[in-house]
């Protein structure tokens, strides 16, 4: 929600700013190979993107030639990233960190990766450098009088005013307090 929230607030700021940018949002649970990566991201320029008939390093190359055609910022955010660094496909996060690199056009492109895991451990020394000064932000787990006070905003927002207890959202509340969501 945070980084979409941020990719919102980002496309706002350069429209009022008159520069154009682009982001995508990709669950790596449901995409989970660079090809599906990559292929999600192509049918955003192409929605009509064959599904076969391309090797993964094709359809970067291609997506690098949307981008750069773009000359705009892009944002990339991969969410469960973790999902795609657990496997054989690191490459890819190298491969859109150094993106910006090979552009002359202005773009540059961005990469968010959220995980609930740490995924430092899980990036290859090449990919790692790249991230050496990166922002990182955690969040904790909710505790259970904070997962109250969302369970009532929340049920304030979608049924009528007054009608969740306070012991139904503590008993929510406590349920959640587990997971820390």
């Amino acid at each position: 929600a945070t980084a979409k929230r941020f990719c919102e607030d980002l496309l706002k700021y350069c429209g009022a700013i008159n520069k154009p940018m682009t982001h995508f949002f990709i669950n790596c649970r449901i995409k989970n190979t660079e090809y599906g990566v990559v292929l999600q991201m192509l049918r955003s320029f192409d929605p009509g993107f064959p599904e076969r008939g391309f090797s993964a390093e094709e359809m970067l190359s291609s997506l690098k030639k949307h981008i750069e055609g773009g000359s705009r910022p892009f944002v990339i955010v991969l969410d469960e990233v973790d999902m795609l660094l657990k496997g054989i496909n690191k490459d890819l996060v190298y491969q859109l960190s150094r993106i910006s690199d090979e552009m002359r056009s202005g773009s540059s492109v961005s990469l968010i990766m959220i995980s609930q895991e740490p995924i430092i451990e899980m990036l290859d020394t090449a990919s790692l450098s790249s991230f050496k000064r990166a922002n990182v932000v955690r969040f904790e787990r909710y505790k259970k009088d904070e997962l109250k006070d969302i369970v009532k905003a929340r049920s304030e927002e979608a049924l009528m005013p007054n009608v969740m207890d306070d012991d139904v959202a503590d008993l929510l509340a406590d349920i959640g307090k587990g997971y820390g969501d």
